[in-house]
């Protein structure tokens, strides 16, 4: 090639004499990235004796550098190569980038190269496996890495996630890299930019090439914990208690998710289950004799599970009705209700211890001379005025019909008692008066 050259260079010389001077290029390279070396060869040629400077130019888009010069004298017909190495150092060639030519000039004679690019770029591909992620899990990050000459990059690659302030750095050899880092435990439910960058230094550790890619980090949406908000802690039976399950993700953003509902008596018994969904109030009903004490509430997704306790007050209630002559007390409250109550029949008052279990029922028939009388009722801490009856009597008193509902059990049971009694004597009576004969 360059012996071809040197022909057609020295043919020029001895058939066109009217030349004075030209400067010829060699071939040059396409693509150069920051750091390489151009080597180029430039033969000057002059057609007479000429003594001047001999200078070639870069030109680039943004400027240009003189790369060599010197004064030349050349006979008539001489020729001069010139053998040039331009290292692409950025202190050389500064910020010269773009689509370049040599331009050489001799004796007035110009001539321009063929044109070729000078780039500090580095194409990055670049694999983000493991995803979508989860919070806690590690995340690779595999890519390789060019040069836009074509040769594989041996230098580092950063790695960035700045919503998850995450920055890791690798090596990369034969222009292929791997990196990893761990999903923080509270990174939301999102997709994340992830900022790749590859680049190379030069021998004082500045970078002279580089380039960057994009890619995006999906992250899943896990279930981190549960919770449940009660309206109040303590309750009174026969009111509800108004509940809300929440499910909540690793950034404690509330889920949608349905969940199970297990409701516990105080001895853990279980009272009611359902189905909910999260995020919604629900009312929970609770009879008027509910156990006092403290009931408690479990919410259940999967293997997640919490439980909350309420507690039920105590309530010692009863209701006091009057049916014709006779006064119906029932225990409405959720525990016994043993008090001394006074009952007013007109101007008469009447005091009576009364016993009642939870939902026990004792009806007490009132006597009076005949006539008209109004009834009150008064247990120590609440007086109520029951209403008006008519009533018949020799005097003014209480009587007892005994227990009803809840309380007609303990009747049974005694009776029962003096029947197994009333058989066993007179079984025995009739054993003895047998010996006796």
């Amino acid at each position: 090639m360059k012996r071809a050259l040197v022909l057609v260079i020295t043919l020029l010389a001895l058939f066109i004499p009217w030349v004075s001077a030209e400067v010829f290029f060699g071939p040059v390279g396409s693509l150069y990235n920051v750091g390489d070396d151009l080597m180029v060869n430039a033969t000057i040629v002059s057609g007479t004796a000429s003594n001047d400077y001999a200078l070639i130019h870069l030109s680039c888009p943004s400027g240009g550098i003189d790369i060599y010069r010197t004064p030349l004298y050349l006979q008539a017909h001489e020729q001069k190569l010139v053998n040039l190495v331009l290292h692409l150092d950025p202190i050389v060639i500064g910020d010269l980038r773009g689509a370049c030519v040599l331009q050489g000039s001799y004796a007035g004679s110009k001539s321009v190269s063929q044109q070729f690019t000078i780039s500090s770029d580095i194409a990055v591909s670049v694999h983000v496996e493991g995803t979508p992620a989860e919070p806690g899990q590690t995340v690779f990050v595999r890519g390789t890495a060019q040069k836009i000459n074509g040769q594989t990059l041996e230098g580092f690659v950063d790695i960035k996630v700045p919503d998850l302030q995450v920055t890791v750095g690798a090596p990369v050899h034969l222009g292929i890299f791997n990196a990893s880092f761990v999903v923080p435990l509270k990174a939301a439910a999102k997709e994340y930019a992830i900022f790749v960058s590859a680049y190379e230094q030069d021998s004082r550790g500045n970078m002279s090439n580089r380039g960057n890619v994009q890619a995006t980090l999906p992250v899943a949406q896990v279930i981190d914990h549960l919770a449940l908000a009660f309206s109040s802690m303590n309750v009174l039976p026969g009111t509800p208690l108004t509940y809300s399950p929440l499910v909540y993700d690793q950034s404690d953003q509330v889920m949608s998710k349905e969940l199970a509902i297990t409701v516990y008596f105080p001895d853990q018994q279980i009272y009611t289950k359902r189905l909910v969904k999260s995020g919604q109030a629900y009312d929970l009903p609770l009879p008027g004799n509910a156990t006092p004490g403290y009931w408690s509430i479990e919410a259940t997704l999967g293997t997640t599970h919490i439980s909350k306790s309420f507690f039920v007050e105590r309530v010692e209630n009863v209701s006091v009705v009057l049916e014709n002559q006779t006064l119906i007390i029932t225990n409405i409250g959720n525990v016994p209700y043993t008090k001394l109550i006074e009952i007013t029949i007109g101007d008469e008052k009447k005091v009576t211890e009364i016993n009642l279990a939870v939902g026990e029922v004792r009806k007490l028939p009132l006597h009076a001379p005949n006539g008209s009388y109004r009834i009150k009722f008064f247990d120590g801490s609440s007086a109520q005025e029951v209403g008006t009856t008519h009533l018949t009597g020799d005097a003014v008193g209480l009587g007892n019909e005994g227990l009803q509902a809840g309380s007609s059990w303990k009747l049974w049971i005694w009776i029962l008692v003096l029947v197994v009694l009333g058989v066993f004597a007179f079984l025995w009576y009739r054993r003895v008066a047998k010996k006796n004969y």
